[in-house]
């Protein structure tokens, strides 16, 4: 004999409209199966590589590290990734490197 639930289902499956819905249930109990697998997944990964940061010889965004600290990055990130006008203590003298490119142009033809 057949669980009641299976029995119901099998039945509720024949109704007209509660096909469809019986199709999406299952269709999400799918998707969260995937889901909750794949959370799993990265919970694992997520678990060594905090075993692999606790065995560095220093931590993420220290000055020997070669791993940025992600946090850092993103609550610095217009200072970090933005284009200054210029850069702070640095003499480009543009005017010099102009008259040098004037120079080089003479040169060019050879």
């Amino acid at each position: 004999m057949l669980p009641f639930r299976t029995l119901l289902e099998r039945t509720a499956f024949h109704i007209p409209y509660s096909h469809e819905w019986l199709v999406e249930r299952n269709s999400l109990r799918n998707e969260s199966r995937r889901l909750r697998e794949s959370s799993e997944r990265m919970s694992a990964e997520l678990q060594g590589l905090e075993k692999v940061v606790r065995a560095l010889w220093q931590p993420p965004g220290h000055f020997y590290s070669p791993i940025p600290d992600v946090k850092d990055l993103q609550s610095n990130r217009e200072r970090v990734f933005g284009f200054p006008p210029s850069i702070p203590d640095v003499d480009f003298n543009e005017g010099r490197q102009l008259e040098l490119l004037d120079r080089f142009r003479e040169w060019y033809p050879e």
